[in-house]
């Protein structure tokens, strides 16, 4: 479901309960309470079962000088291809606002998929961001939305291509 239909369906369904607790204040003051508190609670329960539905969370950008040196290496193919992997996310796919841009590959969507830095623990995550074809994790295909961690040395495969992520040296 795209980003902007799920946002409103969300806002739409959060309306209808404002709505429902409005009704039911005007009539008892305790059947509202009620059932504000039982709204508030699905919706926690649904954040914690299915972060997906809300959207995926932006982490917040630290200095670039907090980011270790990883570079994403193209091993597949003749020409050797090394891209710096130095933001807090960063977007792979065929999309011109990607990071890394996959032009001229049907097998790689608009945003494939990411890679993201947490600063907290200094540990980089990939997570594929629903793409049709998929990306793998050495033999492994990720699930949508679902991070998983980076290790040094890990091969990483979208679409038709073939990267190993490794720690560099700028």
């Amino acid at each position: 479901m795209p980003e902007k239909t799920r946002h409103r369906l969300i806002l739409c369904v959060l309306s209808f309960c404002l709505l429902i607790t409005v009704v039911l204040g005007y009539f008892e003051l305790s059947f509202a309470l009620l059932w504000a508190a039982f709204v508030l609670l699905v919706c926690l329960v649904i954040r914690l079962i299915k972060p997906e539905i809300w959207g995926p969370v932006r982490p917040k950008t630290p200095p670039s000088s907090d980011i270790p040196d990883h570079i994403l290496i193209r091993v597949d193919g003749e020409n050797e291809e090394s891209h710096w992997v130095d933001n807090v996310e960063y977007v792979i796919g065929r999309g011109e606002d990607c990071n890394l841009t996959l032009s001229g590959d049907a097998t790689v969507g608009r945003k494939h998929c990411r890679i993201l830095y947490r600063q907290y623990s200094r540990e980089y995550y990939i997570e594929d961001l629903r793409s049709k074809n998929g990306t793998y994790l050495g033999t492994r295909r990720l699930e949508p939305f679902k991070q998983e961690k980076l290790l040094d040395n890990a091969e990483i495969t979208i679409g038709y291509r073939c990267y190993r992520f490794v720690r560099g040296r700028k």
